[in-house]
């Protein structure tokens, strides 16, 4: 059980500063009374204050930022986002490193449909139990590292004389072949949580708990972890609508992983930001929405190889002969410049940006996932047109250079299958077979 309040000292500071919580709030004081010139400071490791409470147990606490340690000559306090806590007073625990990280319950309940246990009884009466869940183990690259990810089930149980009572929660747990900072911590959370986000078509997922520990090929690894308390997976709360569940994803899972795990900064990688947060937004469209989602759209076009062969060629052809007269442009007013470099660096930057256009860029990814598209809309809706897609797009241009545009019914119908389509082109980037995705489209796909 969580606990609301901690005291202990901090690490590294010979037991000088001493700290209080309340929940989130930390208070850090020192134990003796100040003396001029002296210096009291708080190190900070990975972005984090790491201590000792009164009970032993390890606590670590965010504090952000690239700093190596915090001056203090007076008393403070701070609201932190997330604080980490060991249960157990291991003295010898690292909790500045961690190799696999676990998530438990919550959301994850309704991602896996199977029952893990069923009971009978034996010809003589006895009641016997047997485990019938599959556990789900997938590999792939994270950065410098290799990650094994395991979806299965924590079972609870409790004996009675007449019965014997299961509780399972759907567990995923990560387990890197290589130590990881505590720095490194929010982002595979993150990453997970954009995982669930797109099985749940919802941004808010909040889990049961979360917890690190080191590998599971150590002793007694399941004693020595340390549990994860964000403010923002507080409002703990189930899933009842469809979702997509691990065994939906299947063997696209890894890639999925590797696709979010990896991004690299200035890169195109996969942008998703149009999805809600709760049921209560969930066919709320907004001027935001529409932007994020014609975006994410063009993120899925970059990937796409067909659209790059298609548009390449003539197009090419021409870019470079334009270039050609730029440049010839450039060399004949050499001695007396007709433009600034700065100028030339626009045209030869925007030439180097020309392609087809957004509306054919899109147009080619809703023929191409057609026939999903249409399962969808024969659950929900009419079935939208290119004319509708191109007006969608006109509507995105006019309010990016502050144009008043109504957002009209139509607007936001076309809106609500594009997100499908933002779907559908993300799995099959992730490998997902095209006739998978038409049954997903058909039955859990969509708001």
């Amino acid at each position: 059980m969580k606990k609301e309040r901690y005291t202990g000292s901090v690490d590294g500071t010979n037991n000088t500063v001493m700290f209080s919580s309340d929940r989130y709030n930390f208070t850090f004081f020192p134990t003796q009374p100040f003396h001029h010139g002296q210096r009291y400071a708080i190190p900070i490791t990975d972005e984090f204050i790491l201590g000792t409470s009164s009970a032993g147990y390890k606590v670590a606490i965010y504090y952000g930022g690239s700093r190596e340690e915090i001056p203090m000559d007076f008393p403070f306090t701070f609201k932190s986002q997330a604080y980490l806590a060991t249960e157990t007073d291991f003295h010898e625990l690292d909790i500045a490193h961690f190799q696999r990280i676990v998530f438990v319950g919550g959301v994850l309940n309704a991602l896996r449909e199977e029952s893990s246990v069923e009971t009978r009884l034996s010809d003589n009466g006895d009641r016997i139990v047997e485990s019938l869940s599959n556990r789900l183990q997938y590999s792939f690259a994270c950065g410098e590292s290799n990650c094994s990810v395991t979806i299965g089930l924590l079972e609870t149980g409790s004996f009675g004389l007449h019965n014997y009572s299961i509780n399972n929660k759907v567990c995923l747990a990560l387990s890197f072949d290589k130590p990881q900072p505590l720095s490194l911590l929010h982002k595979h959370y993150v990453t997970v949580c954009q995982l669930i986000s797109v099985m749940t078509n919802r941004s808010e997922n909040p889990f049961e708990a979360i917890y690190i520990s080191p590998p599971a090929s150590e002793p007694l690894f399941h004693l020595k972890k340390a549990y994860v308390h964000l403010q923002e997976n507080d409002s703990y709360k189930t899933t009842e609508f469809p979702c997509i569940s691990f065994d939906d994803l299947g063997g696209s899972l890894p890639s999925i992983l590797e696709i979010m795990f990896n991004s690299k900064e200035n890169e195109p990688s996969y942008s998703l930001g149009f999805i809600p947060r709760n049921d209560s937004e969930a066919f709320n469209i907004t001027d935001d929405t529409v932007r994020a989602l014609l975006s994410s759209l063009e993120c899925e076009a970059y990937f796409d190889s067909s659209i790059g062969l298609f548009q390449s060629g003539e197009l090419e052809y021409l870019c470079g002969m334009v270039k050609s007269v730029v440049r010839h442009h450039r060399k004949k007013n050499k001695g007396k410049p007709l433009l600034s470099d700065g100028t030339y660096s626009v045209i030869h930057g925007s030439i180097k940006n020309w392609s087809m256009s957004a509306f054919e860029k899109i147009d080619f990814l809703f023929h191409k996932h057609e026939k999903a598209i249409r399962n969808y809309c024969e659950r929900y809706s009419p079935m939208i047109t290119e004319e509708d897609i191109r007006s969608l797009v006109k509507y995105r241009n006019s309010i990016t250079h502050g144009t008043y545009r109504e957002l009209t019914r139509k607007l936001r119908h076309t809106a609500v299958v594009m997100e499908v389509l933002v779907y559908c082109c993300f799995l099959c980037r992730a490998g997902m077979p095209e006739e998978t995705i038409e049954e997903l489209c058909a039955s859990k796909i969509g708001n």
